[in-house]
């Protein structure tokens, strides 16, 4: 049972339950294919087949809200090189998460969450052209935090899609 704010998913990971102030969704996961998208910057990415999007904007380093919840994150610009792009976790790839200097495999981060198969599967590893630099909910990479030196952000937040976006299911 994966528990995150306004969304469960089911034990086996087949059903995952979603709900706003007014509506709750059921909806039946199927396992996924390797995905892979780029990210709009600035604006929204949809992922209408998993039901989440990500926003991102780049502003001028300045206070903003810490999420312990690792849902709404900052990076330093001036670190990520390229495109940023979102895709599924890839067998035996590595990222060094906040605090640690060292790689961990994506594979026992996600599994130290304890998130489902299905969950892992479904999940977007946010990437930029040298590789994973934040996986929603889990870890950013200790390349990208944001220092004292740090002049521009880039804020990304992941979360269901809201609004005029969502779609009956």
């Amino acid at each position: 049972r994966i528990w995150n704010g306004d969304n469960e998913t089911l034990p086996g990971g087949e059903v995952t339950a979603q709900w706003t102030d007014d509506h709750l969704h059921f909806r039946r996961a199927q396992l996924t294919e390797p995905f892979r998208h780029s990210i709009t910057l600035p604006g929204e990415t949809l992922a209408d087949s998993f039901g989440w999007q990500i926003t991102a904007h780049a502003q001028e380093s300045q206070e903003f809200p810490k999420d312990i919840s690792n849902l709404d994150v900052a990076l330093d610009q001036a670190t990520v090189q390229g495109s940023l792009y979102f895709r599924s976790a890839q067998e035996g790839e590595r990222m060094a998460p906040l605090g640690l200097q060292q790689p961990k495999l994506i594979s026992d981060l996600l599994q130290e969450r304890h998130l489902t198969t299905l969950a892992r599967r479904r999940l977007p590893i946010i990437c930029d052209m040298v590789g994973p630099i934040w996986i929603p909910g889990v870890a950013i990479a200790e390349r990208a935090k944001v220092t004292d030196s740090t002049t521009h952000l880039i804020r990304l937040k992941f979360g269901p899609i809201l609004g005029e976006h969502a779609h009956n299911s």
